[in-house]
């Protein structure tokens, strides 16, 4: 299947008129099944996840291979059976797969906790869950910009979608989002956690500022944990080597390479 940057999936969605529409449509549905099958592929035969013959997983195998299907017979359903479009149908077929997704890969994760214990088990397991997530957040970031372009630019069908007000809140790519608010917006949810934990938490300062085009879902979601790490490895290190001064603080200091106006 084709591969996409995020500046060129941006790129292509940020004008749809009738004709971008239509290619943007032919084009989810052509790369939409050969992703869902490359992932019903690889949750039947990867090792790390097969060997557990695991329920949600074989459930999921199936959900994409009957999405691909559906997906692909799209254009064959009667107009009389949605009052959508073409297009409608297959921006709200897309966000019942997206869901689906969500839940059984939720599933799958409480399952394979619950299975292994072994550590040959772990690193196949985390190797296989690796690459699922991988799958999967590259299905829902070229999902939700195309949800998100429809949407924006079909306010007559946008109204019928669950999905609208959501998407028009919060677009899946940001075109320059600033590090500095992202990562103090980390901070500061990573800070109320440890405290809520531990009973305490060393400050984090955020120095510098840079832009960057990114999904900041995803962004936030890697800067809590790296915070989360080095939060635990300060409190750790506080306990062995206390200090009259208190906890260190943690210092993220953002910087971009010379000449860039992104980072």
């Amino acid at each position: 299947f084709q591969r996409l940057s995020l500046h060129q999936m941006r790129a292509f969605s940020r004008r749809m008129d009738v004709r971008t529409t239509d290619i943007a449509s032919q084009f989810m549905q052509r790369q939409v099944p050969l992703r869902l099958a490359a992932l019903s592929r690889g949750l039947q035969h990867d090792h790390g996840l097969s060997q557990l013959n695991l329920a949600p997983a074989r459930r999921l195998a199936d959900i994409c291979l009957a999405n691909a299907q559906l997906i692909t017979n799209l254009h064959h359903e009667t107009a009389s059976s949605s009052p959508l479009s073409f297009h409608g149908r297959l921006v709200s077929r897309l966000q019942s797969l997206k869901h689906d997704l969500d839940t059984e890969v939720e599933s799958i994760m409480q399952a394979a906790h619950q299975r292994t214990n072994k550590a040959d088990e772990d690193a196949s397991l985390s190797h296989a869950m690796d690459s699922l997530h991988t799958h999967i957040i590259a299905l829902r970031v070229l999902i939700g910009q195309h949800q998100h372009a429809y949407t924006s630019s079909h306010p007559d069908e946008a109204g019928s979608l669950p999905i609208a007000e959501s998407l028009a809140r919060d677009p899946p790519i940001h075109p320059s989002a600033s590090l500095r608010q992202l990562a103090t917006w980390g901070a500061e949810d990573t800070h109320a956690f440890c405290i809520e934990k531990n009973g305490q938490a060393p400050e984090v300062h955020v120095q510098g500022d840079a832009t960057i085009m990114c999904v900041p879902s995803h962004v936030h979601f890697m800067l809590v944990e790296l915070v989360k790490n080095a939060m635990q490895a300060t409190l750790n290190h506080d306990t062995v080597h206390p200090s009259s001064r208190g906890l260190d603080a943690i210092i993220i200091h953002i910087s971009r390479p010379e000449g860039s106006s992104q980072c």
